[in-house]
């Protein structure tokens, strides 16, 4: 039987990493990414980096497809990228504003992670319905579009009542130590990735003509969760 790895290894490698990749190391223990934070594109998961660095110690020598590549989430900061994966593994406990308490586990699966930005990026674009710049975004949208139905909730709302929702959404829904990272971030660096979606993808259509606001979520919420690596769990696995 392999016996999985239980830690979490954060490496910053070529100088200060951005791009949060995990990968698993062995298959047969779901759950137990090792996340790395890498500046440029994630390694393959064949290769000897992720065999030497992250996944040594297996009880087995991998072969191709043995590693799974799993999420991949550009951030526009080392620090907020090593803050991300650390609290995949954080034992911390603490109270978020509904008095929940939100309790680390070993880690945060992949399932797990790609539900709380699923539910994250979704709640944005549907809480800031009402305003007008959002509203519009049922008639499709591109990049900026979304851009700026979320500045102006940011400024509308405010950043704080907007990081409160947040933690409260992901803590209510689960305790993985994910939920940390939510909890205790500023809102610009929560959405580092969701910018770095969006400027990807400025003047592209992102949001196809629907029928409702929450509707319009949904379809932003997909798209940049597979833009996330997190495009091969079903739809009905996304939602919390």
């Amino acid at each position: 039987m392999r016996v999985g790895l239980l830690v979490t290894l954060v490496t910053a490698v070529k100088g200060q990493g951005t791009t949060a990749c995990a990968y698993r190391c062995d298959p047969s223990w779901p759950g137990l990414d090792k996340g790395v934070c890498y500046n440029g594109e994630c390694p393959s998961p064949d290769s000897q980096y992720v065999a030497d660095t992250l996944c040594s110690g297996l009880p087995y020598t991998p072969g191709p497809g043995d590693i799974l590549l799993h999420d991949q989430v550009p951030f526009t900061s080392s620090d907020v990228c090593q803050q991300y994966v650390n609290s995949w593994e954080s034992q911390s406990k603490l109270s978020n504003s509904s008095g929940l308490m939100v309790k680390g586990n070993d880690v945060t699966d992949f399932t797990s992670r790609g539900k709380m930005w699923f539910s994250v990026v979704s709640f944005l674009i549907q809480d800031c319905g009402s305003l007008d710049e959002c509203q519009d975004l049922i008639h499709g949208a591109t990049g900026k579009q979304v851009q700026i139905c979320i500045d102006k909730c940011a400024f509308e709302f405010g950043e704080q009542k907007l990081e409160t929702a947040l933690c409260d959404l992901v803590g209510g829904s689960s305790t993985a130590g994910l939920a940390v990272f939510f909890c205790h971030t500023l809102f610009p660096k929560i959405m580092q990735p969701v910018n770095k979606f969006l400027n990807k993808h400025i003047e592209d259509p992102i949001i196809h003509a629907v029928e409702s606001i929450q509707d319009a979520a949904t379809n932003f919420a997909q798209k940049i969760s597979s833009f996330f690596g997190f495009g091969y769990l079903q739809p009905s696995e996304l939602v919390v």
